[in-house]
């Protein structure tokens, strides 16, 4: 039979990327940690680690069981709430999804109080678009997740927090020579790939207005949009209308008009109940979202009417 202490000690291995970081962590000697590996291994008659100088990462049979054990282990710290313990301090793995168009704004301050508020619980964070953050939910592969959405994503429960309007921006030099909406319908668009909110917020505008959407530039962060909005003749939408643009010499934000926006949710399963301690990490992401958004820091921001927490 398989020990739930080995599995969890191969999913330290496999997150930390060597033994002696991973046995550092969890307190255990080396080669006692490597002899239990060398059993998992044996009992499950596959080799789950590719190792070398530089350290250690799963092979194919050793992701397919990293995926696993998450799920196996979050499954063992949900059983106190599934009994009715609410006395025993949450404790365990999370697995989060933030979206790349939030992690920026919020993952520095979820992490910083979930580490104060939580010091038992252990945060594996992911930072994806929204399509693939459901996709993880859905395959029970990740346990909740920090989305922008237009329509509500499938299979998902949700707690939807705020409405983020979305704003166009362009080079400096655009913006002087022409309005906004000329902006939009005369400059090669840049956006994240197809599977995208944003992507899809872009399609939206130019659609409502009658409008093609061919984008010219695809890429995924920030920094890689803005940068390819620099260089002129580019467009892009964003829900950041409080970003600094200074360092990207482009034009102040515009808002559009008619307005669009995004919803910013907490998102889990529609199928299982998060566990004590991905509910109490849920908790803190809501705090520091809304107090974020109602202190006016994040412009265009509004905050959706919420219903008392059981």
């Amino acid at each position: 039979m398989l020990n739930l202490r080995h599995l969890s000690n191969f999913v330290t291995v496999v997150e930390a990327g060597s033994f002696s970081r991973a046995a550092q962590k969890i307190y255990i000697a080396q080669p006692s940690l490597s002899q239990q590996i060398a059993s998992l291994e044996a009992q499950l008659g596959a080799a789950l680690l590719l190792r070398s100088a530089r350290g250690v990462r799963p092979t194919a049979q050793g992701e397919v069981l990293y995926r696993e054990a998450l799920n196996i282990l979050r499954q063992v710290e949900a059983l106190p709430v599934l009994l009715g313990d609410s006395v025993v301090e949450p404790a365990g793995v999370v697995a989060l999804g933030i979206s790349t168009a939030m992690a920026p704004i919020f993952a520095t301050d979820i992490l910083r109080e979930c580490a104060e508020a939580l010091p038992k619980v252990r945060i594996v964070l992911e930072s994806a678009d929204g399509e693939t953050i459901a996709a993880m939910i859905a395959n029970r592969q990740m346990d909740l997740g920090v989305v922008f959405e237009i329509d509500p994503l499938p299979r998902l429960a949700r707690r939807q927090l705020y409405r983020q309007r979305l704003y166009l921006f362009a080079a400096r030099s655009e913006m002087i020579e022409k309005p906004a909406e000329v902006a939009l319908t005369e400059n090669g668009i840049v956006c994240p790939p197809a599977s995208s909110i944003l992507h899809q917020g872009l399609e939206r505008a130019l659609a409502a207005r009658g409008l093609p959407f061919v984008p010219q530039t695809e890429a995924m962060t920030y920094f890689d949009i803005l940068s390819a909005v620099r260089t002129g003749s580019r467009i892009t939408l964003l829900p950041r209308g409080e970003l600094d643009v200074t360092t990207f010499d482009l034009a102040t934000p515009v808002a559009l008009e008619p307005a669009l926006y995004l919803t910013g949710s907490i998102v889990s399963s529609d199928e299982y109940p998060l566990s004590r301690p991905a509910d109490a990490i849920a908790a803190i992401i809501e705090r520091v979202i809304v107090g974020r958004a109602a202190s006016g820091a994040l412009r265009g921001a509004e905050l959706i009417a919420q219903p008392v927490r059981p």
